[in-house]
């Protein structure tokens, strides 16, 4: 998947997020098994996800760093050029419908 915009992707997931740029993101599924009928059981799902010239909004990083409060930091925008996440997960479907 390559240069889907990420605030309508975004509401899909969450409304209560808001964010801005193009994303890219490639996802793996392996699964193997010794027999046919176990097959499906512990899929293994490897997600990469990219976002490029985009911003985050509710959160300004930069200010959080540089004050460094306790209280925490709401509000602003995070701007990044880049942004990218790894995820790898062991996926266990063998409750799923129960």
């Amino acid at each position: 998947m390559r240069q889907v915009a990420i605030e309508p992707a975004l509401a899909l997931f969450t409304r209560n997020m808001k964010a801005s740029g193009a994303l890219e993101a490639k996802i793996r599924l392996t699964t193997k098994s010794d027999a046919l009928d176990t097959l499906f059981n512990a899929p293994q799902v490897q997600a990469t996800f990219r976002a490029r010239e985009g911003e985050i909004a509710g959160f300004d990083l930069v200010r959080a760093i540089q004050s460094a409060r306790s209280s925490g930091n709401i509000g602003g925008k995070t701007h990044f050029n880049e942004l990218s996440v790894i995820f790898n997960s062991p996926m266990d479907v063998t409750n799923i419908g129960s």
